[in-house]
């Protein structure tokens, strides 16, 4: 399925408990966290923060050994990475795909490699599940529900209406949803001061 939370709302920490639950439960079981490059030590951090248990590994240059998936429950690794893997036969239980809009051209290097993880369950994590066409979308949900679009008759990719068959596999809250829950904005206003050194080479 698709969590489609608007920006903000938590997806990663509801993303950490469902698999604290799983590992719970069987933690033998062995996930695979995909996100832009920037974005992995974010989720090694939450990770420690929020479920300090769980054995992670960040997997962030060469290739990824039997070993190191051997010696972890959860492994984190950048789509840029992925994509000049060869041969990535590894299985996991679990595949988390961060920023999911990163997959939506079906003809990138990345959506292929995305397409070639063997996983028995999928998760798309994008506040963005429609940004410019509904073919997006598509793209997503062909990698993680393969096989979905085959047997619906999609004659226009741009029309939205089309694709209210996918509501059972999205779950999506917006802002003003939650707007009671969310605490007030707070500004803080911090001046910095250049040294000389630092305004010359600004100027």
């Amino acid at each position: 399925g698709c969590l489609a939370d608007d920006m903000g709302l938590g997806k990663t920490v509801q993303i950490i408990a469902h698999l604290q639950r799983k590992l719970n439960q069987n933690p033998d079981q062995k996930v695979l966290i995909l996100c832009p490059k920037s974005l992995t030590s974010n989720w090694q951090s939450e990770f420690t923060n929020f479920a300090p248990e769980i054995k992670t590994y960040s997997w962030n240059k060469g290739q990824l050994s039997q070993k190191k998936i051997d010696s972890a429950q959860i492994i984190f690794v950048s789509y840029q990475l992925l994509q000049r893997q060869k041969d990535f036969e590894h299985e996991f239980d679990y595949l988390i795909l961060d920023e999911a809009q990163m997959i939506k051209n079906p003809h990138s290097l990345t959506h292929k490699a995305v397409l070639n993880i063997k996983a028995k369950h999928k998760l798309a994590l994008t506040g963005t599940p429609v940004e410019n066409h509904a073919g997006d979308l598509m793209s997503i949900f062909n990698i993680i529900i393969p096989g979905l679009f085959e047997s619906k008759k999609i004659k226009d990719p741009s029309k939205i209406s089309d694709f209210r068959f996918l509501r059972p596999f999205i779950l999506r809250r917006t802002k003003d949803e939650v707007l009671s829950d969310i605490p007030e904005k707070t500004i803080q206003t911090i001046y910095c001061e250049q040294s000389k050194a630092e305004k010359d080479k600004y100027l």
